[in-house]
């Protein structure tokens, strides 16, 4: 048995849970569990509003806190081997050491976390900067982990990623109206967390012509919808490069300090 079996099984463990979320948030997108309503308001207005028909499972907190405590876990493994395998004895305090907090607090924090370690895995550490400033993705991973321990779900929000804008207009050198290519738009104030009921977009009541014809398909992400570190991020996206991230640091120690 090699010496980060036990973190690899941890990343493995992970890889399934983040598949398995991967493949409800496609199945619960495809299902339109949200859509726009129009309304023409008194002063001519066109509005559109979402409607959240389905909210998200509470159930996949579940799964993002054991995909998240699984690559948590897989790196506090890395660091009891890092002390054994320099011929010390790890203790209860023996962690992968993270702090939201800055280098200065890192430094510390490290000296107990790493007590033991040899110097160059000491050194290993340090340049990955685990902590606030530094290497964000082990930061929102972190406070990931100490929420779901106290908190008895990882909410998720979400919230729609782009709006696809159909035009049809009546154009001055043509008999018939132009349809014009489907146009993209990033919303600059991008609805998160998504409510029912939530302007999405509007055309005012001067800019609208009868003959003219404008559709909205707005394409909807899942974000996280609390933990300030991860707070609008991509659901999948983040686990995922945080899986990728975790699957690298333990694969370059074993190379490094085991191979």
């Amino acid at each position: 048995m090699g010496k980060l079996d036990g973190a690899k099984v941890k990343i493995a463990r992970a890889a399934r849970h983040i598949q398995e979320l991967d493949a409800a948030a496609r199945a619960y997108l495809a299902s339109a569990p949200f859509a726009l309503d129009c309304v023409e308001l008194p002063n001519g207005d066109l509005l559109w509003r979402v409607k959240i028909r389905d909210a998200v499972p509470i159930e996949w907190s579940a799964i993002i806190g054991d995909a998240v405590h699984n690559l948590r876990s897989a790196l506090d493994l890395l660091a009891w081997q890092l002390v054994d395998a320099n011929g010390a004895i790890p203790s209860q305090g023996t962690c992968f050491p993270v702090t939201r907090s800055g280098p200065n607090h890192f430094t510390e924090l490290r000296r107990r976390a790493l007590k033991g370690a040899e110097t160059r895995a000491v050194r290993f550490v340090a340049r990955l900067k685990p902590f606030g400033g530094g290497n964000e993705i082990l930061v929102q991973l972190h406070a990931l982990d100490i929420s779901d321990k106290h908190r008895l779900t990882l909410v998720v929000g979400s919230a729609y990623k782009h709006l696809v804008m159909k035009m049809k207009m009546v154009v001055p050198w043509q008999d018939n109206p132009v349809e014009f290519p489907p146009i993209a738009i990033n919303p600059a104030d991008r609805q998160f967390p998504l409510r029912d009921g939530a302007e999405v977009f509007r055309i005012c009541a001067a800019a609208r012509r009868s003959e003219d014809r404008t559709e909205f398909s707005p394409v909807f992400e899942l974000a996280f919808g609390s933990v300030e570190e991860v707070k609008g991020l991509p659901l999948v996206e983040t686990l995922q490069s945080m899986h990728r991230h975790v699957s690298r640091i333990v694969k370059i120690a074993d190379e490094h300090f085991f191979g």
